[in-house]
């Protein structure tokens, strides 16, 4: 009998949208205020900490219901080669957009990108280093698991899981992941917003499969630190 009820508890928990919906924003608005906190005073420490609590409140969700990452497609995919092509397809893709849309933003607001917070890479290799560690798992790994799995699969199925809901819940995850992205001004949070409705493109794309978006998160943050580590940002300006 405790076995049923626990069961049908978990079931419950996992079908109940209201439920559902109420532990994402909560998710989202306690580790925000420690993304804004982050970005309002400067502390990368904030920030990683901020990826960290949503990291573990999903983890506890996920828990609850007896499920796991795999839910939101983070399990080995058919063919590794085809998810590497599709990465590579994504970043490629990703910086014909930003080429074309970059100039219109910041002529729009006036301002340019603030990759200040990043000047501690210019010509460090030990801070390149950490910067890549650090991309590879919180940035990459952590965010991905956040906004284009928990966030994105979550609304889309509190939104009745048809193509409107898939294409509501693309747009909220590209503005809110935008939007955490304050610490690079106002043209940083448009573009980013943008960067962020590409990764979820190519992950519905590839058929939910998480890894896509991981491995196109990863490579345009370690290209993007190379361009500051080689101060080529500065050259081009």
């Amino acid at each position: 009998m405790p076995d049923f009820e626990e069961k049908t508890a978990h079931k419950s928990f996992h079908r109940n949208p209201w439920t559902e919906l109420t532990i994402l924003v909560f998710i989202f608005f306690i580790s925000g205020i420690l993304l804004w906190l982050g970005n309002k005073s400067g502390s990368a420490l904030l920030t990683l900490l901020s990826i960290l609590l949503a990291l573990g409140l999903i983890r506890s969700v996920l828990w609850l219901r007896r499920s796991s990452w795999r839910e939101f497609g983070l399990k080995k995919p058919k063919s590794w080669l085809k998810t590497i092509l599709l990465a590579c397809g994504g970043l490629i893709t990703i910086y014909i957009v930003l080429i074309i849309t970059m100039p219109i933003v910041i002529r729009l607001t006036g301002k340019p990108v603030d990759r200040s917070q990043f000047d501690a890479l210019r010509g460090n290799v030990p801070a390149l280093i950490f910067g890549l560690l650090i991309v590879w798992t919180l940035a990459a790994f952590g965010e991905e698991l956040i906004f284009r799995g928990y966030l994105m699969n979550t609304l889309a199925r509190v939104l009745g899981n048809r193509n409107g809901a898939w294409i509501f819940a693309c747009f909220i995850n590209s503005i809110l992941f935008g939007i955490g992205h304050t610490y690079q001004g106002i043209s940083g949070v448009i573009l980013l917003g943008i960067v962020g409705l590409l990764y979820a493109f190519f992950y519905l794309g590839s058929g939910r499969n998480l890894w896509v978006p991981i491995l196109i998160h990863g490579l345009y943050d370690t290209s993007a630190f190379l361009v500051i580590f080689f101060n080529l940002d500065k050259s081009s300006t």
